[in-house]
């Protein structure tokens, strides 16, 4: 965020991926040592660290008190790479979502079809169901449907 340009009509824009261990478990680009990372938990320990919704409320705090100040903000892209379990995942991006729905910031999946996606994100332990010729991912559809 950058609060110098507060006063301009113009928005903001945050992202939806903290923390990274959960995010961008075992994402390559992301890690120096992928195949050796901790599995996820959330809420919970992961290596050294404790993640909890706390976390997320303390990083999108800043961010609602822009929208509270008449500052549009959107988080213009979150998600999560198809390495991170599922559960973890979903219990995860509910937090995220739940946060932003209460601020009043909008969202956007990384991608739409893909690796971070709702359609064909390559999952190894999700339970797909066939939309249009599509592997569809009807936990994640039906979690953002709440929102």
């Amino acid at each position: 965020m950058i609060q110098e340009i507060t006063d301009l009509d113009i928005a903001q824009s945050c992202r939806g991926y903290n923390p990274g261990a959960i995010s961008h478990y075992k994402a390559p680009w992301a890690n120096k040592d992928p195949e050796h990372m901790p599995v996820p938990k959330w809420p919970g320990q992961i290596g050294e660290r404790n993640y909890s919704r706390q976390l997320l409320e303390d990083y999108y705090k800043p961010w609602g008190e822009l929208v509270n100040k008449g500052v549009g903000v959107h988080c213009g892209e979150c998600g999560c790479w198809n390495k991170t379990p599922h559960a973890v995942f979903l219990a995860w991006f509910g937090d995220v979502i739940d946060i932003l729905s209460k601020y009043r910031i909008g969202f956007a999946l990384w991608n739409f079809i893909g690796d971070f996606g709702i359609i064909n994100s390559g999952r190894t332990d999700v339970a797909y169901e066939d939309w249009h010729g599509y592997k569809l991912d009807k936990k994640l559809l039906q979690l953002i449907q709440k929102y």
